[in-house]
C-alpha cells in the first residue's frame, strides 16, 4: 500500500509546514490544478485507488487522523 500528498496550485508557500506533518512522497500540481482537476478533488479531499489506479473511494473535506476509520475500511476491502 502507498500514499502521496497532492499540495494545491498556487499553494507552494505552505510546502515547508506541510512536508513537516507528513512522511508521505508530497507532489506540487501544476499552475492551473491540473491534476486535482482530473482527480475530481477539492481541498483537503482523499481518494483511495485500486492497484489498476482505479478511483474506488472518495472524501471530499476530509482529514487526517479524523477520516482514517474510513479510509482503513476501503483499503481493508481492496486488500481481501
Amino acid at each position: 500500500m502507498q500514499g502521496l500528498a497532492i499540495n494545491k496550485a498556487g499553494a507552494q508557500s505552505g510546502l515547508p509546514a506541510c512536508s513537516k506533518l507528513t512522511e508521505l512522497p508530497l507532489l506540487q500540481d501544476d499552475s492551473l490544478g491540473s491534476l486535482w482537476a482530473a482527480l475530481g478533488i477539492t481541498t483537503n479531499s482523499i481518494i483511495v485507488v485500486d492497484a489498476t489506479g482505479k478511483l474506488v473511494h472518495k472524501i471530499v473535506g476530509g482529514s487526517l487522523p479524523a477520516s482514517g476509520p474510513e479510509i482503513e475500511g476501503v483499503v481493508n476491502g481492496l486488500l481481501k
